[in-house]
């Protein structure tokens, strides 16, 4: 199992000389990723789900694949996740591009973590249909992994009309690897048969609710015919949750589960700086036996 770390976009801000600290220093631990949050629009006052206090236009979001290509510079081994991308606010094919120019940038470092999102408010600013998000989505993945692997498409569909184009540069990994984040049993079950990986809602912990999910899981990959063993699946375990004396526990909980990835996450955990959220990479790299 990979361990990696979860951006605090607000806690560090806009300190680019903090940003670059904490990529170089989750890497010279030993960590395998850095998974970064999306959002655009932010409302002023939380709104709609139970998380919305986090999205708020008094905290801080830089965009993913922008800070991905700038990390990619100062980094040469540790590798970069979205999760999730709100997919179907953007048009596919420039994100496909974009998601090829960091890929090449990095050498190859990219996970595209997509999900449709929450907010109808986001997708209003966007110009883009709420109530349509999730077939668009199905085709927004298609389109953009015929994009990473054929000099060019023509593509007809609800939401696409593409006729005989494609990009150029492509991106290092054919194609690159795509883990779905959703919460309910259909987008689950959508994430199963369209992802590469799976990235489970952050909230979950590993007890008897995620295993009987997992079970489910289990149930669509025979399904779909999706290889348990090449089939990925992202676990959050959170600072917070429940203390430093239970990480190491937590780590080899999830390992046992069969994640494929943990992602150690500091955000809302009301420490007192910047420099504090990397000094807590640093501690949770020694309690659970990271070598860097």
């Amino acid at each position: 199992m990979k361990i990696g770390c979860v951006f605090p976009h607000s806690e560090i801000g806009d300190d680019m000389s903090m940003v670059k600290d904490f990529f170089q220093t989750a890497e010279g631990l030993g960590y395998d990723h850095v998974l970064c949050i999306d959002h655009i629009l932010l409302n002023r006052e939380a709104k709609g789900s139970p998380w919305a206090h986090y999205y708020t236009v008094d905290r801080t979001f830089h965009e993913p694949l922008t800070l991905f290509a700038y990390a990619s510079a100062l980094t040469t081994k540790i590798t970069f996740a979205s999760a999730v991308m709100v997919l179907p606010q953007r048009q596919a094919p420039l994100v496909a591009k974009q998601a090829a120019e960091v890929d090449i940038l990095s050498g190859g470092r990219l996970r595209l973590g997509c999900g449709i999102g929450w907010s109808p408010e986001e997708y209003q600013g966007l110009g883009m249909h709420y109530k349509t998000r999730a077939r668009r989505f199905e085709e927004q993945i298609d389109v953009m992994r015929r994009l990473w692997t054929e000099e060019a498409i023509t593509y007809k569909g609800d939401f696409h009309d593409i006729e005989d184009m494609g990009i150029n540069p492509k991106p290092v990994q054919q194609p690159i690897p795509i883990f779905i984040g959703a919460f309910e049993e259909n987008a689950i079950r959508r994430a199963v048969r369209l992802g590469d990986g799976y990235s489970l809602n952050p909230r979950a912990e590993p007890n008897d609710d995620t295993r009987r999910l997992l079970a489910r899981i289990a149930q669509w990959q025979g399904e779909f015919k999706r290889d348990p063993a090449t089939y990925g699946m992202n676990a959050t375990l959170h600072h917070w949750n429940r203390g430093e004396a239970v990480w190491a526990a937590d780590v080899k909980a999830w390992e046992e589960l069969g994640m494929s990835h943990v992602s150690f996450r500091t955000i809302d955990s009301d420490l007192p700086s910047p420099k504090a959220h990397i000094e807590e990479l640093q501690k949770f790299a020694k309690l659970v036996g990271m070598k860097g």
